[in-house]
């Protein structure tokens, strides 16, 4: 596991071991704005990385053509929007949560979304960064498997 990735699993147990008192206000609803609120917030660590790791991709290889430019610019564009329409579906998906009628345990269920949330969030960085990778090593001919050591990061 790197680096980030055990910070990130160290900060997402922290925030489910100081949720656990949140979990059983069950249906307060400043307990679900606050679960609402982590979300975001993770949503938007997200963003960061992946614009951090565009921008990181961008300076350590730039691109040798404005065709590849070009192609370089369409794939972040692309890779964005798809991020934006992740968080949107999970951010739908948590208001879902919300508004459902006689849920047992409204604010563990919303903890159990976030976590979701933020393994869907990760795994997709993860692919955007192979996308990006296997993007350039077509250029050069030498392709990036996922599942390699490298291709796993």
């Amino acid at each position: 596991m790197d680096q980030p990735a055990l910070t990130r699993s160290l900060v997402s147990a922290f925030i489910l071991f100081c949720s656990g008192p949140i979990a059983g206000l069950a249906a307060d609803p400043a307990a679900l704005d606050v679960q609402r609120l982590q979300l975001q917030r993770a949503q938007q660590q997200n963003e960061l990385q992946l614009r951090m790791q565009q921008y990181q991709q961008s300076v350590l290889t730039p691109p040798s053509s404005v065709s590849e430019r070009l192609r370089q610019n369409e794939l972040e564009m692309s890779q964005r929007w798809r991020q934006q329409q992740l968080h949107r579906e999970q951010l739908d998906r948590e208001q879902a949560l919300r508004a459902t009628p006689g849920a047992s345990d409204p604010a563990s269920q919303h903890q159990l979304e976030i976590t979701r949330s933020e393994r869907e969030s990760q795994a997709q960085v993860r692919r955007f960064r192979w996308e990006s990778e296997a993007a350039r090593a077509a250029g050069s001919g030498t392709p990036t498997d996922p599942a390699s050591p490298a291709g796993a990061q």
